[in-house]
């Protein structure tokens, strides 16, 4: 296996469709027809027509993780270590620093390769602030639904502020929030896929010509 497919086979997001609220509702259509006694197939006709009305489809980024599998599952564990279960913005950043170190792999010079160098490599590049950079929002829209999506994107702009002083205006400050947050995501999603490297990897063995 190379690095390339070592990592390929690390990343484990992907992207589903749902129902905003749609688990929400029909755990309380099917508990209140439980406990009222009445036909599971009425619930579901009443979710139908709730969803006709209410339902809205969206796409979020998810684990879609192989548990039969021990690299998967070790590096899942280290993604829970990053990224928040109710902050749908880490998955994204973690997602797009993961295809991000897929393509910069595929131009890295893997030769005698060591996850310790190759990790400083990364994080030195240009590119790597580029990216970083690129998940900040030009949108003030988009700005503001970053900053009341989660309690904890405060802590981010908080820290932005205390770090580079107080910016001319409430955008430019959510701004250097998101790049803060994204800065902490593709930092520790590289440290971890390095120590995934060092745990698990094994180089292919050069053939040997009589």
């Amino acid at each position: 296996m190379t690095p390339l497919e070592f990592l390929e086979h690390l990343n484990i997001f992907t992207q589903k469709e749902w129902m905003t609220g749609e688990e929400t509702k029909l755990r309380q259509l099917v508990e209140g027809s439980v406990a009222n006694n009445t036909s599971v197939s009425n619930a579901l006709k009443e979710y139908d027509e709730w969803a006709v009305v209410y339902g809205k489809r969206v796409t979020r980024v998810v684990l879609d993780c192989d548990y039969d599998d021990q690299l998967q599952c070790a590096f899942r564990d280290k993604l829970m270590n990053i990224i928040s279960p109710w902050d749908d913005s880490s998955y994204e950043m973690a997602r797009n620093a993961m295809d991000w170190l897929e393509y910069e792999m595929k131009t890295y010079d893997t030769d005698g390769f060591e996850a310790s160098v190759w990790e400083d490599d990364v994080r030195g590049c240009e590119s790597f602030y580029e990216q970083i950079d690129g998940e900040a929002s030009c949108y003030n829209s988009t700005l503001f639904d970053w900053l009341s999506a989660n309690a904890t994107h405060q802590y981010y702009v908080d820290e932005a502020i205390e770090e580079y002083g107080s910016p001319d205006s409430i955008g430019k400050a959510i701004t250097f929030g998101m790049v803060g947050m994204a800065r902490e995501i593709y930092g520790d999603i590289t440290r971890a896929v390095a120590e995934m490297f060092d745990a698990y990897y094994e180089p292919e063995e050069e053939e040997e010509y009589d």
